[in-house]
């Protein structure tokens, strides 16, 4: 059985959450604390389990996702599907690599705070456009579901009675 838009919708936007949480706090950590060695990698590692489980749901979900958060101008259909498994999979090699940068240059190299920055912020656009695409979707429906009702073409507009208030 295929999991509801509802659903769907929700557990992007779960991963979408957590994913922006670990990425401000490995900046948070890098940038405003003192952090002792292994701390920064440790919190690479944990992003990477995130993008990771992200990345995997996309892939899942990639055909649903086309359909409920397009994330092109072409609705949905086969590119949107493309679209997201590739920005999935960009995010996750990304983070990998910032993982490789930081073992090979260490923790404290700044060349790492700005490869972080630059996933982030890119991350952060890409879930902008999702969100966009997911409010401009719901506004139709809704939208749709008025005009209708306002015709009068649904047993429930026979029978509505705008809510005035309390009696």
């Amino acid at each position: 059985m295929e999991p509801r838009p509802a659903h769907i919708i929700a557990m992007l936007e779960l991963h979408h959450g957590r994913m922006v949480a670990r990425l401000r706090n490995v900046l948070d950590t890098q940038v405003r604390r003192a952090p002792e060695a292994g701390v920064i990698t440790n919190e690479l590692g944990f992003l990477a389990l995130e993008a990771e489980a992200y990345r995997a749901f996309v892939h899942a979900h990639a055909d649903q996702l086309a359909r409920v958060a397009p994330v092109t101008d072409a609705g949905s259909g086969g590119e949107d599907e493309h679209v997201l498994r590739d920005a999935a999979d960009s995010l996750y090699f990304d983070i990998l690599h910032i993982n490789d940068r930081v073992d090979r240059d260490g923790e404290s190299d700044p060349g790492v705070v700005t490869r972080i920055a630059r996933v982030g912020a890119d991350f952060l656009e890409y879930t902008r456009r999702c969100h966009l695409s997911i409010q401009r979707r719901r506004a139709d429906r809704v939208s749709a579901i008025r005009a209708v009702i306002a015709r009068g073409t649904v047993p429930l507009a026979a029978s509505y009675v705008p809510w005035t208030g309390c009696s």
